[in-house]
């Protein structure tokens, strides 16, 4: 009889948070699939009835990123990746038993794989890309026999003519293996000194480093400054997917330090290569990443000699309860870490050239957060320049978007011009 009473069936508990995610699968015999991250990397298990796990039905290196459902068969389709030191720069697409027995792969084992299933799970739309290389959509069926290729409206330019993205691990003070990624100039020379662009997020449990295909405007700009003669370079911290929940555990209740330790490793590779100026390296981010930005130059002044902040929360007091509770806990528990996370608390210790910008119809990071640090950098004495978009939300759109593009690349062109090579070899006619 249905009386309306709850009872817990199963229950994860962490010391630091617990991710709730909509990959779990209600079995019509009363069982259960559900993700957890117990192990530090998140899995699937087969819950019971009562509650008890049965068994793991995943056993990635790495983590599982997306439960996709179940095929005609009953087996598991899903998306993951493999472990350090790089096994998030690509998604695989995977099929298992609910018991967990012979995982197979059933997507290719680079690049950026995902599957959709049809209804009843009889066929299967696997696509795949890589950096270099647009989507591919194939139609299979659940045993894999190839159906049919959907087609794909390719753009009018080809990525593979211009300057192209490399994958590799740096060393960090305490010797983990960072994932990071470079473009280098356009017809690229040893013997020259380039500027470079740095590019970072920071935030638990994200990525900026990955073998996908991405025709949007933060990328085709940034092949566009490779294009100019700068190196374009990233690097992901132990915060990130790349290290899993147990890495991700390490920005609990202080945001900035982990991310600052991984972007100044990236200056140090940097600085170690002889084609790097490292007198003219610049920072950018939006969002999280605007966030970090000011965090890592007011915290490291003259590591960098120019950064633009992109829609940053300022001060996280000041931004949602549901993501940032998550992380540094309640204020009133931790105001000591709200208080050294935030930018405006290093507002006089700006050194370097910066750009913050900021959309007045965000309703994501509200303007409020600008307005704060343009305030303590007034107080402080400290210039900035700064640009404010009307009527523009958390992600730019149409002419908003090309003149912010416009506008960081005048300010990176005044800050760390490349400069001709008579100049790098000492014969400037002008002197």
């Amino acid at each position: 009889r249905r009386t309306g009473a709850c009872a817990v069936w199963v229950a994860e508990s962490r010391a630091t948070w617990v991710d709730v995610t909509n990959d779990y699968h209600f079995l019509p015999d009363g069982r259960l699939i559900w993700p957890s991250e117990r192990s530090g990397w998140n899995q699937l298990y087969l819950v019971d009835a009562a509650g008890e796990v049965v068994n793991a039905i995943t056993a990635l290196d790495g983590a599982v990123t997306a439960l996709i459902g179940l095929d005609a068969a009953g087996d598991v389709i899903y998306r993951g990746y493999g472990g350090p030191p790089l096994g998030a720069l690509s998604r695989q697409v995977w099929r298992a038993p609910l018991d967990g027995s012979a995982a197979e792969r059933v997507s290719g084992s680079v690049g950026w794989n995902d599957a959709m299933l049809a209804p009843g799970g009889r066929f299967r739309v696997d696509t795949t890309s890589r950096s270099a290389s647009p989507p591919v959509a194939t139609v299979r069926t659940a045993s894999d026999e190839f159906v049919a290729q959907l087609p794909y409206t390719a753009p009018s330019f080809q990525m593979s003519k211009l300057p192209q993205r490399e994958f590799f691990t740096l060393e960090d003070a305490q010797g983990r293996e960072l994932p990071a990624s470079i473009i280098r100039p356009a017809g690229f020379d040893p013997t020259r000194r380039y500027p470079v662009i740095m590019y970072h997020y920071g935030g638990p449990e994200s990525q900026v480093i990955s073998d996908a295909w991405s025709t949007g405007s933060r990328e085709l700009w940034t092949r566009l400054m490779a294009e100019r003669g700068y190196v374009m370079f990233s690097v992901d911290n132990p915060g990130s997917n790349y290290f899993g929940q147990a890495g991700a555990d390490a920005l609990h209740r202080r945001f900035g330090e982990v991310n600052l330790a991984a972007q100044r490793a990236g200056v140090t590779w940097l600085a170690s290569q002889d084609w790097v100026d490292a007198g003219r390296i610049g920072l950018w981010g939006w969002s999280g990443g605007g966030a970090n930005t000011l965090y890592s130059i007011l915290n490291a002044p003259g590591t960098w000699r120019a950064a633009v902040s992109g829609a940053p929360v300022t001060d996280w007091r000041l931004y949602d309860t549901i993501w940032t509770e998550r992380y540094l806990d309640h204020p009133d528990d931790n105001p000591d870490g709200y208080r050294d996370s935030s930018a405006v608390t290093w507002a006089d210790r700006l050194e370097d050239a910066l750009l913050m910008v900021h959309g007045t119809a965000d309703d994501n990071v509200h303007p409020q957060n600008s307005l704060v640090m343009a305030q303590a950098l007034v107080e402080a004495g400290k210039p900035f320049d700064w640009a404010i978009y009307p009527r523009q939300k958390h992600g730019f759109r149409g002419s908003a978007s090309r003149h912010f593009y416009d506008k960081m690349t005048a300010f990176f062109e005044r800050e760390l011009a490349p400069r001709p090579p008579e100049i790098e070899a000492g014969t400037d006619p002008q002197g």
